[in-house]
């Protein structure tokens, strides 16, 4: 498990500098990663990085574009996510 806050790195979101240090730490690629987000910021960081991309529509952020998935609840993830 890991935690950082919007500070950690020197790049920040859409950079994909801070999901690509989770890539490394956790001995993943692109392919095997997915960010949930309610953000321009959140989409666009997972698509430089080259992962999943899901739209959380019931955060604060407004509607994006260019994403993978859309979820109206967290609960939605069961139906995409093999869990």
């Amino acid at each position: 498990m890991a935690t950082f806050g919007g500070d950690s790195f020197l790049s920040k979101k859409p950079s994909p500098v801070p999901i690509q240090h989770l890539l490394d730490m956790f001995n993943l690629t692109n392919r095997e990663a997915v960010i949930v987000g309610d953000s321009s910021a959140d989409i666009e960081a997972g698509n430089n990085a080259e992962i999943f991309t899901i739209f959380a529509s019931y955060g604060y952020g407004k509607k994006v574009d260019n994403y993978n998935y859309s979820i109206d609840s967290l609960a939605d993830l069961k139906h995409i996510l093999p869990l």
